[in-house]
């Protein structure tokens, strides 16, 4: 098993954050179980810091994207034993500013997380694939020869990951540059966040993911229908993780 995560709540001594994350290993489970470790103490320093610079004094911010950014490069760059082991990362904080609730998510990668919103499902990460259109321009920007019909970097699908720092120090096209999400006031009408790694979505859309499990009354019955799901198909032939968030 080369999946790991993270459920913090509270997230470490503050009981107004609650952090969720997926991190899916290739190669070997160095790099995610690294980053177990790793992001979330880089993530507590980035809020302290960005709580500190906040104005007035005391004000908790209702954006996170620079210490998101920062953590997840802090993170990176103290994982440079992992050089031929790398893992997605897909990070999701919730937190209290006041009497609103704000969430923002980051990846890198891979692992995919979505948002129920009303009837809505709304996706809050972006899949890092070499496949994917401006990746690939991203690459060709580099300097880096991508040939038409490639399909990965490196011997790898991802082109944005932790770790893997030989590929991305030999300049193949590999990112540790996050995706970061706006960050969204939640309200009434959110009522899930499902996260898992690309096993679960090489076999069902997030809007059937959330269609599956409205029904069920807990989260772990959630997780564990949508489990079955992905392993009773004949598709799947990948490691799974599933965080399931009711809000």
């Amino acid at each position: 098993m080369e999946d790991a995560h993270v459920v913090m709540y509270p997230f470490f001594e503050s009981e107004d954050v609650a952090l969720f994350a997926v991190f899916d290993g290739h190669v070997s489970k160095l790099a995610a179980q690294a980053a177990v470790e790793i992001v979330p103490r880089k993530l507590q320093e980035a809020l302290k810091a960005a709580n500190a610079a906040s104005s007035p004094a005391g004000e908790i911010p209702h954006d996170y994207t620079s210490a998101l950014g920062q953590a997840i490069k802090e993170a990176d760059e103290e994982m440079k034993f992992c050089e031929y082991d790398g893992a997605t990362a897909t990070v999701v904080i919730i937190w209290r500013s006041g009497s609103d609730r704000y969430l923002q998510a980051a990846n890198l990668g891979d692992s995919t997380a979505f948002l129920k919103r009303g009837a809505d499902t709304l996706t809050l990460t972006f899949d890092h694939k070499v496949t994917d259109p401006s990746e690939r321009q991203r690459i060709i920007n580099e300097g880096i020869d991508l040939q038409p019909g490639a399909t990965r970097v490196g011997g790898l699908a991802v082109s944005r990951a932790l770790g893997d720092h030989f590929v991305k120090e030999t300049g193949q096209g590999m990112s540790g540059v996050p995706f970061i999400s706006a960050p969204i006031r939640l309200t009434d009408e959110d009522s899930l966040l499902v996260i898992a790694s690309d096993g679960l979505w090489d076999i069902v859309t997030g809007s059937k993911a959330m269609e599956l499990i409205s029904h069920y009354p807990t989260t772990e019955r959630m997780a564990n229908c949508l489990m079955r799901t992905a392993l009773n198909d004949s598709k799947c032939n990948d490691n799974v993780t599933i965080i399931v968030v009711r809000l």
